[in-house]
């Protein structure tokens, strides 16, 4: 059994930060971390994209400036993104499944 030790040397603003907070540790190669901040990165642009166009797409209904197939159409372009970004989301939430946290006070343990 292979035993690993984490240390982190924290200056006085970080131990605040740190007070009372585990740390979560997950096994990535330097590609899957990669992948993962832009994963996360592009989820959150494209919500917020998505959002976006939805008000729009909203008001201009409201307004009655815009005919149901129109909308229809709007609407089946918004599910494929989402389901692009349920992929996205996927990968990243395999990887954090693999993640440990250890905290000051409690036993390490995998994710919930």
């Amino acid at each position: 059994m292979r035993q690993m030790f984490l240390s982190l040397l924290l200056t006085p603003e970080e131990e605040t930060l740190w007070k009372g907070r585990n740390a979560m540790v997950v096994p990535l190669t330097e590609i899957e971390a990669r992948i993962l901040f832009e994963n996360v990165r592009v989820v959150h642009e494209k919500q917020a994209s998505i959002a976006d166009f939805l008000k729009a797409t909203i008001a201009r209904y409201e307004a009655q400036s815009v005919d149901d197939q129109v909308l229809c159409d709007a609407l089946a372009g918004v599910e494929d993104s989402l389901r692009i970004l349920e992929i996205y989301l996927g990968q990243v939430r395999e990887w954090l499944e693999r993640a440990v946290f250890i905290g000051p006070a409690t036993e390490k343990g995998p994710i919930q």
